[in-house]
């Protein structure tokens, strides 16, 4: 059984949690939408089964959407993927393109300072 400690962690290592968020809001919203499965649920329903107001359920959903976890559908919200894990591998897989992207660039400034001899040409 997963703890509450290890539910935070992995909401603020996903961004989906930040250290404002000092009563897990959140989190709530996150377990809320987690027990929904893949069917979709408005922000008021979630609203109404936390107590939250409907506009920092908003906010909060938004927010997962920004990330990937999330893709709304007439006016409500579905999980994009069919396991937890699944999304992970999605982050995992954009992290390691970006990286990538950014050993490009620093590949591109190392050659330049190389051959210019002089440091960084902007």
């Amino acid at each position: 059984m997963i703890t509450s400690e290890e539910l935070i962690k992995l909401c603020e290592m996903i961004h989906m949690k930040n250290n404002r968020d000092t009563e897990n809001t959140s989190v709530t919203i996150f377990k809320v939408v987690l027990s929904f499965s893949n069917r979709p649920i408005s922000s008021s329903t979630i609203s109404y089964i936390t107590g939250v107001h409907r506009l920092t359920v908003r906010h909060h959903l938004e927010k997962m959407k920004t990330i990937g976890f999330l893709r709304e559908e007439k006016g409500k919200y579905v999980v994009r993927f069919k396991t937890l894990r699944d999304y992970i591998e999605y982050k995992k897989k954009m992290m390691l393109k970006r990286f990538k992207e950014l050993e490009r660039i620093a590949d591109k400034i190392d050659k330049s300072i190389t051959n210019e001899g002089e440091g960084y040409e902007w």
